[in-house]
């Protein structure tokens, strides 16, 4: 994303099929019996990066079989190699996607068209949309003010 206030971006997941979602499909109910949400994103906070470190060591020595395994054995979502982000990047993407997998608040996504639709009612310009990827940019004329924040002067503006 770029400068705060300048454009923002929304990443939307629209109705596919991917190894992903089969590994979901099996472990979701048999994570939500064992965590709460709140627990599963403490679990996350602190096993995803070790997690995802492992499984970007194994992979250059695994097979798509293994790798699959993967999915259910250590199950973070791993962007490396599909998306242009650095190891921190990967890290939060895969805690956020994974946590929305097993606890998602919507069981029933938005389809491409409901997002643009949805964007257009915000005043929210798409500047593009990559359907494939699943990601919607857009422009935000100002952002929102937070009254609730005060900005302080810099030092060569104090009175």
């Amino acid at each position: 994303m770029g400068k705060a206030g300048r454009d923002g971006g929304l990443r939307h997941l629209c109705s596919g099929v991917s190894r992903k979602i089969r590994s979901q499909i099996v472990l979701r109910p048999l994570i939500q019996r064992l965590f709460t949400y709140e627990s599963f994103s403490k679990f996350l906070e602190r096993y995803a990066a070790p997690i995802l470190r492992l499984r970007w060591r194994l992979k250059p020595f695994s097979s798509r079989q293994e790798q699959a395994a993967f999915d259910f054995i250590l199950p973070v979502y791993d962007y490396k190699g599909y998306h242009r982000l650095n190891d921190h990047q990967l890290i939060e993407w895969g805690k956020l996607d994974t946590l929305d997998a097993f606890f998602a608040c919507y069981d029933n996504p938005m389809t491409c068209e409901e997002v643009l639709a949805a964007l257009r009612d915000m005043g929210a310009p798409v500047l593009s949309a990559d359907r494939k990827l699943n990601f919607f940019r857009t422009t935000v004329s100002s952002p929102v003010p937070d009254s609730s924040l005060r900005l302080l002067p810099s030092d060569g503006m104090r009175n």
